[in-house]
């Protein structure tokens, strides 16, 4: 992996840990297995981070015929995109933390939404109750 790509990407993903949590999880725990890619411009970034599933149980029992599971996060849409439009079609998994519209990748690849959780965090010094 290239270090000065992983050590900016690093820098961004830390910028905002609680919303990039599962990436930083993921690249604490499997950096060698991991492949980073970025994209900036003069304001905002976006880096795509790729593991093979074989490292991820989770991953490799939910999605069988997924062979890469796929972190992307940024500050630009357009230079999610970008990242994105470069990958050639294969049984990936994308993990997103927020929405992005991917109407315009369905005629390259088969999209189809997988699993989604929200979790809370928090500290009280009260009882806190969740009602859903």
């Amino acid at each position: 992996m290239d270090k000065k790509v992983y050590t900016k990407a690093l820098e961004h993903l830390n910028g905002d840990v609680l919303k990039n949590l599962s990436t930083l999880k993921y690249l604490t725990l499997y950096r060698d297995h991991a492949k980073v890619h970025l994209a900036e411009d003069a304001c905002d970034w976006a880096a795509l981070t790729v593991f093979p599933t074989t490292i991820l149980s989770y991953d490799t029992s939910t999605y069988p015929t997924a062979r890469q599971a796929l972190f992307l996060n940024g500050s630009s849409k357009a230079l999610k995109h970008g990242l994105l439009a470069v990958l050639k079609p294969d049984h990936f998994l994308l993990r997103l933390n927020e929405d992005l519209d991917l109407s315009r990748y369905q005629e390259k690849y088969k999209v189809s939404p997988g699993h989604s959780y929200i979790s809370f965090s928090g500290f009280s010094s009260g009882t806190t109750s969740i009602a859903g």
